[in-house]
């Protein structure tokens, strides 16, 4: 399953910060989290999507790209949850204010335990794009609060087999500093 992302509130979106035209390596899901890197060689816009290396210093982007699936041969293939940013591909990213809400589907937040817990903080991670839940932070730049877990769209029923899914657990985050 690839992360899904929902811009709740960004300041962003209305002017108040940067929206970032990024490139990975790697294959990328909406809602991930990292750090914007250099410009990329021969390019004016285009800079490097990178993992945080200094918690303590990094400000986070969140990705946040178009859906965009082109194959649509089956029901299911349009789901959000099919979607991925390839290698190589340009995409989107959003800088992070304080007082931003966004939410994240809950397999991108690394979780102390089986679920999050509301109320509690995430943080950035060295080794990874996803969010980490912390009971308590120390030095992180980037700390974002758990307000809620809701539950987004409609499950289709499909006769015999049952039902294919449209419903997704999604983490809503307000960011407390970046």
């Amino acid at each position: 399953m690839a992360g899904v992302v929902r811009l709740d509130s960004l300041a962003a979106i209305y002017g108040g910060g940067h929206i970032y035209s990024l490139q990975s390596a790697e294959v990328v899901q909406n809602g991930f989290v990292g750090k914007v890197g250099n410009l990329l060689a021969n390019e004016r816009e285009v800079r490097a999507f990178e993992k945080a290396a200094t918690l303590a210093n990094d400000k986070a982007v969140l990705v946040a790209h178009d859906e965009i699936i082109y194959d649509q041969t089956r029901q299911s293939q349009g789901n959000l949850k099919n979607f991925d940013i390839k290698a190589g591909k340009v995409f989107r990213a959003y800088e992070l204010k304080e007082g931003d809400v966004f939410s994240v589907s809950k397999d991108i937040v690394d979780a102390l335990a089986s679920s999050v817990v509301v109320g509690n903080k995430v943080v950035l991670q060295t080794a990874s794009h996803k969010l980490k839940e912390a009971a308590s932070v120390t030095t992180e730049r980037f700390v974002g609060r758990i307000e809620a877990v809701e539950n987004i769209g409609v499950a289709t029923a499909t006769g015999a087999p049952g039902l294919i899914g449209g419903v997704v657990e999604m983490v809503v985050i307000r960011v407390e500093k970046n």
